[in-house]
């Protein structure tokens, strides 16, 4: 039996960042022609090639999950999205079902939150760099832009219901005592 090609880990780090990364890659390759090297369609592939788009669209992605945060993450706070509240305590016997939580709710979070910022820097390279786009390419953005949003907030709240079953510390009882 052979292995499988890409493990759960690795599915979740291709998605959250190595994808949204790899949009603004190839943003940037409008500009720089070292990049569009990498990403050249005339060309053949190279190991080099290979390595150097993985590693950009990896740094790429974390910058975009770092803007993420910033803005995506507040806004859907905003919006009624409660910010979970775990128990450390709880999370070391709860270790492997938060990591499944983690591996199958936060990671497509990561990847249509990180999508939301990823693309608008993608379009806005690809305005800078003088190339027009097309308003019916702009109205699909605008529709992907809600379907991820939508997506996002819908994955986030998953992700904080179900780890706050497992993490949240049991309410305390109130013991009254007769005097």
């Amino acid at each position: 039996m052979s292995a499988p090609v890409l493990n759960d880990r690795q599915f979740g780090i291709l998605i959250a960042y190595v994808i949204p990364g790899f949009i603004v890659v190839h943003g940037l390759s409008y500009h720089w022609p070292v990049i569009a090297n990498w990403l050249g369609p005339g060309q053949q592939p190279t190991v080099g090639g290979f390595l150097y788009v993985t590693l950009a669209s990896v740094a790429c992605g974390l910058v975009v999950s770092t803007a993420r945060w910033l803005v995506v993450d507040t806004l859907l706070h905003f919006t009624g999205i409660q910010k979970a509240r775990w128990s450390l305590a709880a999370l070391r016997e709860q270790l492997p079902a938060f990591e499944m939580f983690v591996l199958y709710t936060y990671r497509y979070y990561q990847f249509h939150a990180n999508c939301v910022v990823a693309l608008p820097m993608w379009c806005a390279l690809r305005i800078l760099h003088e190339q027009a786009i097309q308003i019916r390419w702009l109205a699909a953005l605008v529709i992907t832009e809600f379907v991820l949003l939508v997506g996002a907030r819908d994955t986030l709240q998953k992700y904080y219901c179900r780890t706050n079953e497992i993490l949240c510390e049991p309410a305390k009882s109130i013991v009254i005592r007769p005097r």
